[in-house]
């Protein structure tokens, strides 16, 4: 007689065998620019990305233009996300205004709300990084903007670590811009 209780040990036994990919980390930096911003409050209402953006694996663009999930390089953060958090940081050091994304954590409304649409996000075979797409301000007692951006940033080795010291460069980069419009 077999034992029902034998199947379900295997089982996790052979999960625990399974290898996992190395996951690259994007290190939180800040940016040292400092902009008086008219906003108190900031809410960064959603960051949208292309589909092939939103892999696990990296993505980098050939010299024949076909983008590839670079097997066996994998995000250890959702890039949306990694993004967004990056995004908040350096908007709020950047202009000292309360920062978070939605939804608004606090009472009352933000000053104003922020929606990215990015419509390139990749390593290029070189490991140059390429952020481009555009950004939407709402305020709430005011004008809006709507402004566009094509950021390319170097990646020193193009190995993971650099690519993903690059991307944060190039989210920086993107701070700092709406940060001077806000």
């Amino acid at each position: 007689m077999k034992s029902p209780v034998l199947l379900p040990v295997l089982l996790l036994a052979l999960a625990g065998c399974a290898a996992t990919s190395p996951q690259v980390v994007v290190d939180p930096k800040s940016s040292d620019l400092r902009v008086a911003s008219r906003a108190r409050s900031v809410m960064l209402r959603d960051i949208s990305l292309p589909a092939y953006a939103q892999a696990t694996e990296i993505t980098t663009r050939g010299p024949d233009g076909t983008l590839v999930e670079t097997k066996g390089k994998v995000w250890a953060d959702e890039p949306a996300r990694a993004m967004t958090g990056a995004m908040v940081r350096n908007l709020a050091t950047i202009t000292g205004a309360q920062v978070s994304a939605e939804p608004w954590p606090l009472e009352g409304y933000p000053d104003v709300e922020l929606t990215v649409r990015v419509e390139h996000m990749y390593a290029a075979d070189d490991g140059a990084i390429r952020l481009a797409g555009y950004y939407a301000a709402r305020r709430e007692n005011g004008y809006g903007t709507i402004r566009q951006f094509d950021i390319s940033r170097p990646a020193a080795e193009g190995a993971a670590p650099d690519i993903a010291a690059a991307y944060e460069a190039a989210w920086t980069d993107l701070a700092e811009r709406i940060a001077r419009d806000l």
